[in-house]
């Protein structure tokens, strides 16, 4: 819990999925749900059983930074004739994830479905069934 999380860098091309605005693949974020440890993207779409869904990221990379923090520590032998440095990383022995979570909702009366599971109020397009956010 002491370790940042934006260090994590997810892109969709060459952008940052936090930095991404409008439609992207079929998926938009929603920022009013943003924080630095999760971004909450929405499919605009209807997908049939068995189909997928356009990429939301195509790359994950760690910030190089994640080695500028660190301590180093001099040590000589009895003999004083050797010495050893030590670097000692604050993100040693930690370990990044990333976990994703995907829920679906009904396309019947799908925006009132919307915010009665994830409390979001969303348009829904009648005649192409796409989803736009509404800004509260």
């Amino acid at each position: 819990y002491k370790l940042d999380p934006a260090k994590i860098i997810l892109k969709l091309g060459d952008t940052e999925i936090q930095k991404l605005t409008g439609e992207h693949n079929g998926w938009v974020v929603d920022h009013s749900e943003d924080t630095v440890e999760r971004t909450v993207m929405y499919y605009t779409t209807p997908i049939e059983h068995g189909e997928t869904t356009g990429l939301f990221i195509d790359s994950l990379t760690i910030d190089s930074s994640v080695t500028d923090d660190f301590t180093r520590t001099e040590t000589t032998d009895e003999t004083g004739k050797y010495k050893t440095i030590t670097y000692t990383y604050k993100y040693d022995g930690n370990l990044f994830c990333v976990e994703i979570e995907a829920d679906a909702i009904q396309t019947h009366n799908a925006d009132k479905a919307i915010k009665s599971v994830w409390g979001r109020n969303v348009t829904i397009d009648k005649g192409t069934k796409k989803l736009s956010l509404v800004n509260d």
